[in-house]
């Protein structure tokens, strides 16, 4: 509050009298800040028996005591988030005269997955209880150790259906090639519908049952692609019919499995003219 240094008037000296306020805002931001937490267990011993006694001690994420749950948050949404090296949160935390090296943060890191692996484990459990999943693969840069290159690695991506009626469950598996035989043992005795793009890589899982179910966002590319370059009737004509199944999914969003398997039949007939897509 930026209030007046007296409260009588600049021009007769009377009495001044508040009417009203401006208010301004203006959009701050507070830094991390580092901070050490202090824990204290007293120890008692009984005066008898000598038999000593204390609180145990507050459970920890990883197997120090030196990191709280706020910095490895902190560390792991930066790093893998934000995409910050771990270089430039040791530089960001020596500013603020924190000593903090980047191998005890991969260290850290590193300890964390080993935490964490139970939850994955379980993620992956409930993700293969699905009939219903979407899978793709995304490039990631993967240092080579001791050679100071970089090399080609890839994040393998597993997601449920929407409409499995519960919350979306995505999984990622971390391979250093996009060779199909990753998702074949990710998958192994699987069975279910897949919407994968056309990667070759996913075909041997069809070949095994896997049922699958193409994307169009991936198909549309190939119409647009010829649209774009010859001008194509059939082309134009597809993308047409596309862009209609988009505007049905976009309305049937928020609708139940119920409501859409109503709703989908009509919408297929509107979309295609009574024809196939």
């Amino acid at each position: 509050i930026h209030d007046l240094a007296r409260c009588t008037c600049d021009q007769c000296d009377g009495q001044l009298v508040k009417i009203s306020e401006d208010v301004t805002e203006q959009l701050d931001v507070e830094p991390a800040r580092f901070s050490v937490i202090r824990h204290v267990y007293p120890q008692y011993a009984c005066r008898q028996c000598e038999t000593l006694s204390a609180e145990p001690a507050i459970p920890s994420v990883i197997d120090s005591w030196l990191a709280s749950p706020s910095i490895l948050a902190w560390i792991v949404v930066s790093k893998y988030l934000d995409h910050l090296p771990l270089y430039r949160l040791e530089s960001m935390a020596e500013r603020n005269g924190v000593p903090l090296p980047r191998s005890t943060m991969s260290e850290w890191i590193g300890r964390l997955g080993v935490s964490l692996q139970p939850l994955y484990d379980r993620l992956v459990e409930r993700l293969r209880q699905q009939t219903s999943l979407h899978a793709d693969e995304t490039p990631v840069q993967q240092l080579d150790p001791g050679k100071g290159k970089t090399r080609r690695a890839y994040l393998w991506a597993y997601r449920s259906n929407d409409l499995a009626g519960a919350a979306p469950i995505v999984v990622f598996d971390y391979q250093i090639s996009r060779s199909g035989q990753h998702a074949a043992a990710f998958l192994t005795d699987w069975k279910g519908t897949l919407m994968v793009d056309d990667y070759a890589g996913y075909k041997a899982l069809f070949r095994e049952g896997v049922e699958e179910q193409a994307c169009w966002a991936h198909a549309r590319r190939k119409f647009y692609d010829l649209h774009k370059d010859l001008n194509h009737p059939v082309a134009a004509e597809a993308l047409t019919r596309i862009s209609r199944l988009y505007a049905i999914e976009a309305e049937a969003r928020d609708l139940t499995i119920e409501e859409r398997h109503r709703t989908l039949p009509c919408g297929r007939i509107c979309s295609t003219g009574g024809g196939g897509v």
